[in-house]
């Protein structure tokens, strides 16, 4: 399972090093390019799809819901001891949880090519089943053929800042605008999970853990009305910090554009994962694969 965390962080590493070698190398090409350059891609920018003056003040704001599938496990035990928790049990399907709704909002404020993103996502997960087999979770024990009702909460908050690696007119006017973004900040993971057996027999766990957060993002304007956008973030799994993923691709449709203001529709399909596991003698081994999602949501932006 480590060398498994190992690949994985390694990957992470090498996209996002890559993404920021290219904000770097395009930091550095702002600084050399010519004044003529400039003021002629600000004169072909006033003619292309979603492109943004380099000085101006944006604010953009988007909500979505997500449901899809979820599977997964939350092995709880009490104080990291041996015997307090059956090995990766409970799984989500065996306290009946199946399925999932997710909300998701966030705020990005940008000056030019540079910006801020305030965002959260709230995961309530909740199911009510009857055991196939005996269950110990946090020292406690669910035999076997009773009921259990469970309530998981797998919230996660994230800030951080964005910078636009390359503008929509850098292609040329003749071609569609493709704005691509990079991201470095910070998530913060808050898990709480109760589960309900009969005669008051409970259990009940919450900690809040936070972890470094990288990701990209890329929106290509193929019309004046629709774009695709795709995005990829992801936080680094380190050891004793939540390691959370996410991979979305959408179709967007602008159909209000009025006065500055852009209100856009969307509807893609998505991917997550939230793991988490630390070094206690039992660890708190907790998983949950989300996907394929279904997408939907609304974004402004003045």
């Amino acid at each position: 399972m480590q060398r498994g965390l190992v690949r994985n962080s390694l990957a992470t590493i090498g996209v996002f090093a890559f993404s920021l070698l290219i904000m770097v190398r395009n930091v550095a090409a702002d600084a050399a390019d010519p004044l003529d350059e400039q003021m002629s891609r600000s004169f072909y920018a006033a003619d292309r799809v979603a492109t943004e003056s380099g000085g101006k003040f944006h604010l953009t704001m988007n909500g979505m819901w997500m449901y899809g599938p979820v599977s997964g496990h939350l092995q709880t035990p009490s104080g990291g001891r041996p015997g307090t928790s059956s090995k990766d049990r409970p799984s989500l399907g065996e306290i009946g949880i199946n399925t999932a709704s997710i909300y998701d909002a966030e705020i990005m404020p940008s000056f030019g090519d540079h910006g801020m993103y305030f965002g959260g996502q709230w995961i309530g997960l909740s199911g009510e089943r009857r055991l196939d087999e005996t269950l110990i979770s946090q020292a406690d024990t669910f035999p076997a053929g009773s009921r259990v009702k469970s309530d998981v909460s797998l919230d996660w908050y994230r800030i951080g800042y964005r910078y636009r690696i390359q503008r929509g007119d850098e292609a040329g006017a003749e071609l569609p605008a493709t704005e691509i973004y990079s991201r470095l900040g910070v998530a913060i993971w808050d898990f709480h999970y109760r589960l309900d057996g009969a005669g008051g027999v409970q259990a009940d766990r919450s900690y809040i853990k936070a972890a470094p957060q990288m990701g990209v993002e890329m929106e290509w304007h193929a019309t004046k009305k629709f774009s695709l956008a795709g995005e990829l973030t992801s936080t680094l799994p380190f050891s004793s910090m939540p390691w959370i993923v996410t991979a979305q691709l959408e179709g967007k449709y602008k159909f209000i554009e009025k006065n500055g203001l852009w209100i856009s529709g969307f509807l893609g399909a998505g991917y997550e994962k939230i793991s988490f596991h630390d070094h206690q003698d039992l660890s708190n081994d907790i998983n949950a694969d989300f996907g394929p999602l279904l997408m939907l949501g609304l974004e402004m932006r003045f």
